[in-house]
């Protein structure tokens, strides 16, 4: 077998919630933009792209920080990391997070069994967006797997919400009804917003 593949293929327990039932002892196949017919290591947890989101049900442009006015959050998120994959790479450091570092989401759960954009490895697969609402692919289930516009997101079966962790290292647990903006404002590393209790 091929090193690479075996290496993604490579379960690693601690990228697993213990409460996800969709993610098949961590190895899934029909994965996005993958052969179909391998089964790949998966993960529960995602990188936190920002809120600017131009696709769905839930398109959002951010009018402040980084990449202010601009909707592609996939190549250009206004959050912690996003994918780059128009080659212009953008370091975040903590010096970034201008916002607080307890202000910031920076790593939230996901549901790989709902979402065909997850693998440990892929640079699209390991970022959602906080445009869409917390729970809305897991709570909706006429989105379908490959829905990535809707589902390339944030989502726990714990209930209520979804645990995040902040730019300072601690986890906050953050409830599915949480106000839309003020998720979204928790998603920027410098969208200079004023962010009250969540």
């Amino acid at each position: 077998m091929n090193q690479n593949v075996a290496a993604t293929q490579q379960v690693i327990p601690a990228y697993l919630c213990p409460s996800d039932s969709t993610n098949n002892g961590g190895k899934l196949n029909n994965r996005a933009n993958m052969n179909g017919g391998i089964y790949y290591a998966v993960t529960g947890y995602k990188a936190v792209a920002g809120n600017n989101w131009a696709w769905g049900n839930f398109p959002y442009t951010h009018p402040t920080g980084r990449n202010a006015g601009n909707n592609n959050g996939l190549d250009a998120g206004n959050g912690w990391m996003c994918r780059n994959s128009n080659g212009n790479v953008i370091v975040t450091a903590m010096k970034h997070l201008t916002d607080g570092t307890s202000n910031v989401t920076m790593v939230g759960e996901a549901l790989p069994g709902r979402c065909q954009h997850n693998t440990t490895f892929s640079f699209n697969h390991t970022t959602a967006t906080a445009a869409v609402p917390l729970n809305y692919y897991y709570k909706n289930t006429s989105i379908s797997i490959g829905d990535w516009p809707n589902d390339y997101s944030f989502a726990s079966q714990h209930t209520g919400g979804a645990h995040f962790t902040m730019g300072d290292g601690t986890v906050r647990f953050i409830s599915e009804n949480i106000d839309l903006q003020l998720y979204r404002n928790l998603a920027t590393v410098d969208g200079n917003e004023t962010v009250g209790e969540f």
